[in-house]
C-alpha cells in the first residue's frame, strides 16, 4: 500500500488527497514519491526507504508471493511457486522487497548447527522475482542473505555483480519454438538432422503414458552408476515425488520412447509454467547406438513449435551435453553462482567433511 511505502496512516494520506484532490498528479521515481500539483508546483517530496525483510515459510503471505512470482513472465518458473517449495524443501525461507515488490526464495538446510541456503537437486535456477531491482538494491538483498546465513550456495537465471562473495559463471541452452517445425529443423545441426532420421528409421514410437518411475530407472541403472552423478536414493525419491506432484497440478508432460519390441527405452520430464518449458531429467538405455533421445527431442518440438514457448534445457557444463543442445539450434545462455562463505576455518573443514560423507 502507498501509505506503507511513505510510512504514514491511511487515514493521514486520504485526509492529504482530499485538501488537494483533484488538482493533484502522483510520481513514483525509484525510492521517491512525489505529488505534483497540475501547475507543476511540488507539494510533496519524500525519500523512501527500501523494505528488505527475511521471512520463514510460516510468515510469507502466498497469495502476495504468488502474485510477485508470476508477475514478469521473463523469469515466473513453477520451481518458485509455494507448493512446489512447500513439497520439496523441508525448509525455506525468503527476502521479501517492500509489500512482495520482489522476492527471493531460499532454500534452507541446517548442519552442525549452521542453516545454510543450498540449490536442491532437480530444482532449475531460482534467483530474484517480480520487479527488476537496481544493482543498489541487489546488493541490499545479498547483503541481507549474507548477514542470515554463514554459507550460501545461490543459483540465478542470469549474470549477476556481487563483491561479496564468489560468482561463477554457468552455461544453459534455451530454444525459441515460436517457428513453425520445417523452419526450427532446418537449422539443426547436420548430424542431429541425421540421427533425428535414423530415429525414425529405427521403428521408435512416442509414448505420452509412460510411468515416471521407469523413466527415473532407466536413468539409475545406467549413467547412475557413474560416479561423478552423486544421487542417492532418497534423491530419485524426491524426483518421483516431484513428478508426481506436477503431475497433480498439471505442469509437466512425461515422454517416453519405445522401441520396435514396445519397451521403454527413454524418457524425459519437461516442467512448464508460464510458457516457458524445461528439460528437467531423462533416462535412456545403455545402447549407445540408440537415437532414442534424438527422436524424443525432436519430436518435442515438433508437438510444440509455432507456439509461443520456450524449452530451456537447463544447463550443461559438460562440452558433450552442451553440444548436443546446441545442435538442436538453441542458444547460449549465461547464469550465474554465488558462493558467500563466511565459516571460520574450523567450521568449513567440518562444513565440507560432513558434506562429502553425506
Amino acid at each position: 500500500m502507498l501509505s506503507a511505502r511513505l510510512g504514514i496512516r491511511e487515514e493521514d494520506l486520504d485526509n492529504f488527497r482530499k485538501r488537494i484532490s483533484p488538482k493533484i498528479l502522483y510520481a513514483w521515481n525509484s525510492r521517491k514519491f512525489y505529488v505534483i500539483l497540475q501547475n507543476g508546483t511540488f507539494v510533496l517530496n519524500i525519500f523512501v526507504e527500501i523494505m528488505i525483510t527475511y521471512l520463514k515459510r510460516a510468515e510469507i503471505d502466498v497469495l502476495k508471493w504468488e502474485r510477485s512470482i508470476n508477475s514478469r513472465p521473463a523469469t515466473a518458473t513453477v520451481f518458485a511457486q509455494c507448493w512446489f517449495l512447500d513439497s520439496h524443501c523441508k525448509e525455506w525461507g525468503a527476502v521479501i522487497v517492500d509489500d512482495y515488490r520482489a522476492v527471493f526464495p531460499l532454500p534452507i538446510r541446517k548442519k552442525f548447527g549452521i542453516n545454510y541456503a543450498y540449490p536442491p537437486f532437480f530444482v532449475s535456477r531460482l534467483g530474484f522475482f517480480g520487479a527488476e531491482l537496481t544493482q543498489k538494491e541487489i546488493d541490499e538483498v545479498l547483503d541481507v542473505v549474507a548477514k542470515k546465513f554463514k554459507w550460501a550456495d545461490l543459483l540465478f537465471s542470469s549474470d549477476i555483480q556481487y563483491k561479496k562473495g564468489n560468482i561463477f559463471l554457468h552455461q544453459t541452452y534455451i530454444l525459441d519454438l515460436h517457428s513453425d517445425y520445417e523452419t526450427i529443423r532446418k537449422k539443426y545441426h547436420e548430424s542431429h538432422r541425421r540421427n533425428c532420421k535414423k530415429g525414425r528409421e529405427e521403428n521408435l514410437r512416442l509414448v505420452f503414458d509412460a510411468e515416471p518411475k521407469e523413466i527415473i530407472n532407466l536413468f539409475r541403472n545406467n549413467r547412475g552408476k557413474e560416479a561423478s552423478i552423486g544421487y542417492k536414493e532418497r534423491d530419485y525419491r524426491d524426483l518421483l515425488n516431484i513428478i508426481v506432484l506436477l503431475q497433480e497440478k498439471k505442469s509437466v508432460e512425461v515422454l517416453g520412447v519405445c522401441n520396435a519390441d514396445g519397451v521403454l527405452c527413454a524418457g524425459a520430464f519437461f516442467p512448464f509454467w508460464k510458457g516457458k518449458y524445461y528439460f528437467l531429467f531423462s533416462g535412456r538405455t545403455a545402447d549407445k547406438q540408440s537415437r532414442s533421445l534424438y527422436f524424443l527431442l525432436d519430436n518435442f518440438i515438433a508437438c510444440h513449435a509455432e507456439k509461443s514457448l520456450f524449452l530451456d534445457f537447463n544447463g550443461s557444463n559438460n562440452p558433450d551435453i552442451a553440444r548436443f543442445y546446441a545442435g538442436f539450434d538453441a542458444k547460449q545462455h549465461t547464469f550465474a553462482q554465488l558462493i558467500i562463505n563466511r565459516l571460520n576455518i574450523i567450521q568449513n573443514l567440518a562444513f565440507f567433511l560432513k558434506r562429502k560423507i553425506v
